[in-house]
């Protein structure tokens, strides 16, 4: 009796175990794929080019193309913590979310936008 109880109690902490730590796997997998500017170009097109794009780029920070964006140092390649794309996507504590409200970016185009960053912004 105590071994048909004791089978199921560790087959479910077997099941338990896979899904608590199966996200982490995703994760870890998801950042080794490699992010380029033609997944984030078109991303900064769609929410950020219309405030930030030509002479009257709002900050001075231009992020309509490539050179653009590393020409008004919007990034520090391999530095999110000092990019002021990933501060301001993200909502870093004393940093203005962008873009602001509704349209704010989702916590997985942040985490593109990270993983980009962390990967050199190429």
């Amino acid at each position: 009796m105590k071994r048909p109880l004791f089978a199921s109690a560790f087959a479910l902490s077997a099941v338990a175990a896979v899904i608590v730590v199966s996200p982490a796997f995703a994760t870890q997998e998801a950042a080794k794929k490699p992010v380029t500017f033609a997944e984030v170009g078109p991303v900064l097109k769609k929410n950020c080019a219309g405030c930030h794009t030509g002479d009257y780029a709002k900050a001075g920070i231009k992020l309509d193309s490539l050179k653009n964006i590393m020409e008004s140092k919007a990034v520090v390649a391999g530095k999110p913590e000092k990019s002021k794309i990933y501060l301001a996507a993200s909502g870093a504590k004393g940093v203005k979310r962008m873009p602001p409200g509704p349209k704010a970016l989702d916590e997985k185009t942040v985490a593109m936008l990270k993983t980009w960053i962390e990967q050199g912004a190429k």
